[in-house]
């Protein structure tokens, strides 16, 4: 141990880390390395790192960059230099290093310690990412062993942060502790396994949602408009294409049927960049449009929405271009599991496309959006004899043409008027609410109260309900997942990302621990 080093001097780069560790190991002396997050510093990680301490002479803790802990909205709490500095303090570690990688692999690679030292509860954990497994494969390759330390009690940084600071509110709090108290982390990992073998198939619109981000500079002296300094812009993947997106990284395969538009500007090449390689565009080339475009002016600070243009045509599609929809939609669901429809009432989906999906015998889910540009125009009432369907409030009111009456009264009619079993509707800051076949009501409040845009976020909840309801899930568990999915994707600007399943099973995770 290098009990000389003050605090500050603890903390090194990666690679003049790996630099010492050679010279210490040059003079004999053995190399424990601890890593993680830590972004709630508490006496369980004193004790480990204490414990950890006494398997080799230097004792090194590398740590998670905020860019990639995945605990969820609102994480870390403290920054990356706040938390080197913590552990830097530590008089049991010799020295402290911000990992480059979202993982601790290509660290042990680097750093080549003698042990890798974790806690006891993960000496009989399952892994079904595989990551520790890749450690290990790691650690075979570099010599190292694998430690466990053993502290009496255990002690949770997500835990203590959800229990002491205000991450959720006293009706999430109540909700989580009933349902805990009869579900379990095991059956998360269940559902997460066995989604893993759905094959899926996507139909609907894509739409370009593009963020361009403006300073506004003052008034204009000629005009009565707000002039202002472009920055920068970003294009992500919006629409049916979020959907699949957020798939990809849950189910073995999907296919995303959709239309583009041969009007310039062509977005095909981007759009394949940015789909993972589970994920086959199936798409039908429109002459007569151009691909649909949401461009949206940011105010980057405050992510304020300061005007929107669209860019679409949505006449209904020609008889040859729905031919080829249909045809195409034949061909998928031969091998699909689960048709997920997208309608966002931008022409796609005509009426003999309605009426063929509703002839289908498997497993249906639908959302029909209401939107700027297709108000009054785009009910879910189009919609017969589905499995599951998840619309808002202001969708099922328009449906319904009832503006006053409880949700809780209407939503049972809407879902007998369509012959669906069962259904969501989501209700903003207040959760989503599942209506089963019984018409009895589940409402599930918001797992995160940290919101950064909410594009998307319902598109993410639809995603993972869906899945939840092919399942045959329970209602509360149709409702979490979805929420949990929801929490994430409204945190993520612009759909300029996906869900990732790895960090979706630790926020989800957390929450049920």
């Amino acid at each position: 141990m290098n009990k000389n080093l003050r605090s500050p001097a603890k903390i090194i780069s990666l690679d003049h880390l790996a630099k010492l560790l050679r010279q210490h190991r040059e003079e004999g002396q053995t190399v424990a390395l601890c890593h993680g997050c830590f972004d709630l510093l508490h006496p369980g990680h004193i004790k480990h790192f204490e414990e950890a301490a006494t398997f080799a002479d230097i004792l090194v803790v590398t740590v998670t960059p905020d860019e990639y802990v995945d605990k969820g909205p609102g994480r870390p709490v403290f920054t990356q230099q706040i938390r080197l500095e913590t552990i830097a303090a530590i008089g049991c570690v010799d020295y402290v290093a911000l990992n480059r990688w979202p993982t601790a692999e290509e660290t042990i690679r680097l750093l080549r310690p003698d042990f890798f030292v974790k806690g006891s509860e993960f000496e009989n954990k399952p892994d079904p990412s595989g990551k520790l497994q890749r450690e290990q494969a790691i650690m075979a390759e570099v010599g190292c062993q694998m430690r466990y330390t053993h502290i009496p009690v255990v002690f949770s940084s997500t835990q203590l942060l959800r229990d002491m600071f205000d991450f959720i509110t006293p009706e999430m709090q109540k909700f989580l502790t009933e349902f805990r108290q009869v579900d379990s982390l095991a059956q998360l990992d269940t559902y997460l396994e066995t989604f893993r073998k759905l094959r899926i198939t996507v139909i609907g619109e894509t739409i370009i949602d593009e963020y361009h981000y403006v300073s506004p500079e003052g008034k204009s002296p000629k005009a009565n408009v707000i002039t202002s300094r472009y920055l920068r812009q970003t294009a992500g993947l919006g629409g049916a294409l979020c959907i699949a997106n957020h798939l990809s990284d849950f189910c073995g395969h999907v296919n995303i049927i959709t239309t583009l538009g041969r009007q310039q500007p062509n977005w095909e090449e981007a759009i394949r960049r940015q789909l993972p390689a589970n994920v086959s565009l199936r798409a039908v080339f429109c002459d007569d449009r151009p691909t649909i475009v949401k461009r949206r002016y940011i105010e980057p600070v405050f992510l304020e929405k300061l005007f929107e243009v669209h860019f679409y045509n949505d006449a209904p599609l020609s008889s040859t271009h729905e031919q080829q929809v249909l045809d195409t939609l034949s061909d998928c669901i031969e091998q699909s599991d689960l048709l997920i429809i997208s309608d966002f009432g931008h022409g796609m989906m005509t009426p003999a496309i309605i009426d063929a999906i509703t002839s289908l015998s498997l497993f249906r889910a639908a959302t029909i959006q209401t939107n700027s540009t297709n108000f009054g125009f785009n009910p879910a009432t189009r919609y017969r004899n589905l499995d599951f369907i998840s619309i808002d409030e202001r969708e099922l009111r328009l449906a319904m043409q009832d503006k006053f009456t409880p949700v809780s009264e209407i939503a049972p009619r809407l879902m007998h008027r369509l012959q669906t079993p069962i259904g969501a509707i989501t209700l903003g800051k207040n959760g989503s609410a599942i209506f089963d076949q019984h018409q009895r009501l589940c409402q599930v409040p918001v797992l995160s109260q940290h919101t950064k845009d909410p594009i998307g976020a319902g598109d993410a909840f639809f995603a993972l309900a869906s899945l939840a309801a092919k399942l045959k899930a329970p209602a509360t568990w149709i409702a979490f997942l979805g929420n949990a999915a929801g929490a994430l994707a409204a945190n993520i600007i612009g759909n300029d990302e996906a869900i990732k399943a790895g960090t979706y099973r630790k926020f989800a995770g957390g929450l049920l621990q």
